[in-house]
């Protein structure tokens, strides 16, 4: 178990309580099974897939020189558009009128990107990933962004990641405290700008 450096990624779903509240379960079940898996085939190519986490897949991308750590950007464009027409075509072709079949279109995606440390733990056969970038990641996820904007499909990365990428042009900056965490400040990019 020793010390590891890289991307860390959480693809999120949008709107998944609300759409799970719904009476359907059976319904609302299959229609996130569908986006779920889609999400992991179409991360797994990228990203070594630790877990999903109810309504999000959970991510790394280990790097071991610097030449590795020019992630692809284009990577969360194809994930999605793949989003996208996935949940437009079961919204087309859903078999009923039931508030999760309605519903489809009102889920969205966020994706939470940072580069640092980790270390891969293997506790009786149940892999996870350890340390404080871990955690760092995991509070990105409760965040105001949506207040302060009101998009519901969103890139945050943070600066680490925002430095490798040499991403510039468009970026919303947004500093929120976080317990343990300090003062952490994030780049934000709404998804469907990309497109």
């Amino acid at each position: 178990m020793s010390k590891q450096s890289g991307f860390l990624f959480i693809a999120d779903v949008t709107g998944y309580t609300k759409f799970v509240a719904s009476k359907e379960l059976e319904h609302s079940n299959m229609i996130l099974t569908n986006v779920l898996k889609s999400l992991v085939d179409n991360i797994k190519p990228v990203f070594s897939i630790v877990k999903l986490e109810g309504d999000a897949v959970f991510g790394y991308l280990s790097v071991s020189s610097e030449t590795e750590k020019n992630l692809d950007f284009s990577i969360v464009k194809i994930i999605y558009s793949k989003f996208k027409n996935l949940t437009a075509d079961m919204s087309k072709d859903s078999p009923c009128g039931c508030e999760a079949c309605s519903g489809i279109n009102a889920l969205d995606l966020k994706f939470f990107i940072h580069y640092g440390d980790f270390i891969i733990q293997n506790i009786s056969g149940i892999v996870d990933l350890f340390g404080n970038d871990v955690n760092l990641l995991h509070r990105l996820t409760k965040n105001s962004l949506f207040d302060k904007t009101g998009w519901k499909g969103y890139l945050m990365m943070t600066e680490p990641v925002k430095s490798l990428l040499k991403i510039e042009s468009n970026l919303y900056e947004l500093e929120e405290p976080y317990d343990d965490l300090g003062l952490i400040k994030t780049y934000n990019l709404q998804i469907s700008s990309l497109s």
